[in-house]
């Protein structure tokens, strides 16, 4: 329990929520999960890549630095129904979300699910366990969805802090239970991979960039509109690309052909 639960007890806290989204760019809303407890902590892996210099064989051995970058976060959530550790009902502003909306029966509170209809922990309402609350969690986060055949897209927001992944990981622990052997406190540890949308990475400087020069070597399993795809973010753009390497054919360039992309203005397309 962090020190701002202690004193926001009757008031509005903002706390972490979890949005969930059906799609990688993070805009058809499908629910949300806010916890009891803020994190009092949390982690983030960085990663270092490094790739060939941009026009060289992909298989030589000597390697430029490209960028640092954090692709991993992990927290622990705790979940109470002791009533030991007083907290406080979530205060959100959903405007700060894109893309979110309200999901009627999909939007879920921790406190709401450990104490069925007592949402300050100041009534008489008797807590139902953990339980509940955790199979929501990672209902959210981690279910396959029956219209999209895969895990939802997740949107953490706490405060300024926001991260765009999917659940990689889940470990439940459970700590403490009353005399019916009912699970009354229990943690969490999350662990989540950054997601994004090609689009969005083909914005990101590297050899991707869509604003460098760069040459590429055709491998098998490519086509020119994957390269577009993949680039640019739009497959269409495979008509310029073929027009600037002066190919006749798209479709026959031979494996390890050499294909120049250039930065491309799709306004003057």
């Amino acid at each position: 329990m962090s020190l701002a639960d202690l004193l926001n007890i009757q008031g509005g806290l903002e706390k972490l929520r979890i949005s969930a989204f059906s799609d990688v760019e993070f805009k058809n809303g499908t629910g949300s999960f806010t916890v009891m407890y803020n994190p009092t902590t949390y982690s983030k892996e960085f990663k270092a890549q490094w790739l060939p210099p941009e026009g060289t064989d992909p298989n030589t051995k000597g390697l430029e630095f490209r960028q640092l970058k954090s692709d991993t976060a992990s927290f622990e959530f705790l979940f109470d129904a002791t009533g030991a550790s007083p907290t406080s009902k979530a205060s959100i502003d959903g405007s700060k979300i894109s893309g979110l909306k309200t999901t009627p029966g999909k939007d879920y509170d921790a406190i709401d699910l450990i104490f069925k209809g007592n949402n300050n922990l100041t009534g008489k309402a008797k807590p139902v366990g953990v339980e509940e609350a955790i199979q929501k969690f990672l209902e959210i986060t981690g279910e396959v969805q029956g219209d999209t055949h895969m895990p939802n897209f997740l949107q953490i927001n706490w405060g300024t802090y926001e991260f765009k992944g999917v659940l990689s990981s889940a470990t439940v622990n459970y700590k403490l239970f009353n005399n019916a052997g009912i699970a009354i406190r229990a943690t969490i540890t999350a662990s989540f991979e950054e997601a994004k949308s090609r689009k969005t990475q083909a914005k990101e400087p590297g050899t991707s960039s869509p604003d460098l020069s760069h040459i590429v070597r055709f491998k098998s399993g490519d086509s020119i509109p994957l390269l577009a795809d993949r680039t640019y973010g739009d497959p269409s753009l495979y008509l310029e690309i073929a027009r600037i390497n002066n190919l006749k054919n798209f479709r026959g360039v031979g494996i390890g052909e050499k294909l120049v992309l250039p930065p491309i203005n799709k306004k003057n397309q």
